[in-house]
């Protein structure tokens, strides 16, 4: 069967759903973000064709001064697409390109933002070996969106100074809750605590730049916003536990509690229970 030309994955929709509900110039940086993960794809190959970067970095001024015109703009991505079209034959390269050409186009309608993405992920699909392809795919697109929900919420706390996680770098769970003030942080260690005391087996890591337990695969995350706790046990967990989450902001895979209110620790031990449940031979530690 043909290969489609733009990537698929389970992430599609929730990022649409995501991106119709962020600030213009938010998105225009994300697509900035995703473009700029693949353009190696392209500048590895081809370093002296520097049109996409030049987008990219022509969207970045946009989202950080607001001056547009519209000429600059339509000649800066036409040109990024010019570049895709002399690699034709170079599929990454050629998305990659593409991917930089939609950011660009951002400034002028957001809904490139989408087409910016899915051109990004495809050069990671199209780069990788044919096994792997699916999951690449699904892992770029994973990133693509916590990366989104990242940037829409800032990660302030909800007082005192702020502090902008997104422009951090974790290497630890410590690391990333040392950085909140000292309330926010008895609820993070609260939270970690919980999940360990179900799951001591669990690999503490940074994943998408927040804390996350693992063991073979990911198996919750967390994170501070200024106004929420996020929570992330995956859709199934959330489908689970919809009627005692009625009370919750959720979207898919996520659950927001708000920051201003204690956390049920006993319904998040009992989620972090069924997800270990789900796929138990998953979890089991190597002997």
């Amino acid at each position: 069967m043909a290969r489609r030309k733009l990537a698929v994955s389970d992430f599609d929709q929730p990022i649409a759903e995501l991106v119709r509900n962020t600030d213009h110039k938010i998105v225009a940086v994300w697509a900035a973000d995703c473009a700029e993960r693949t353009l190696p794809y392209f500048e590895e190959k081809y370093p002296d064709d520097t049109r996409p970067r030049t987008a990219i970095e022509a969207c970045r001024e946009w989202a950080r001064t607001g001056v547009f015109r519209m000429g600059d703009v339509r000649r800066t991505s036409l040109a990024a697409h010019a570049a895709a079209r002399d690699v034709q034959e170079d599929p990454a390269a050629r998305s990659a390109a593409r991917a930089a050409g939609q950011a660009m186009a951002t400034a002028h309608v957001p809904t490139h933002v989408i087409a910016a993405a899915l051109y990004a992920a495809t050069a990671v699909r199209d780069a990788a070996d044919p096994a792997d392809a699916e999951q690449a795919t699904t892992r770029e697109r994973a990133w693509q969106y916590h990366h989104l929900l990242e940037l829409k919420e800032n990660h302030f706390p909800h007082r005192g100074s702020p502090v902008d996680t997104q422009r951090k770098k974790f290497d630890t769970i410590d690391d990333y809750i040392g950085i909140f003030p000292p309330d926010i942080q008895e609820i993070l260690q609260n939270l970690r605590r919980t999940i360990r005391e179900i799951f001591p087996e669990a690999e503490e890591a940074i994943r998408y730049g927040i804390p996350t337990f693992r063991l073979h695969r990911n198996l919750v995350h967390f994170a501070a916003y200024r106004d929420h706790i996020g929570f992330y046990p995956g859709p199934s967990a959330i489908d689970a536990f919809r009627e005692e989450l009625s009370p919750y902001d959720l979207s898919k895979g996520t659950i927001r509690f708000p920051i201003d209110k204690p956390v049920p620790l006993d319904l998040v031990r009992r989620i972090v229970q069924y997800r270990v449940k789900e796929e138990p031979e998953t979890w089991k530690p190597k002997r």
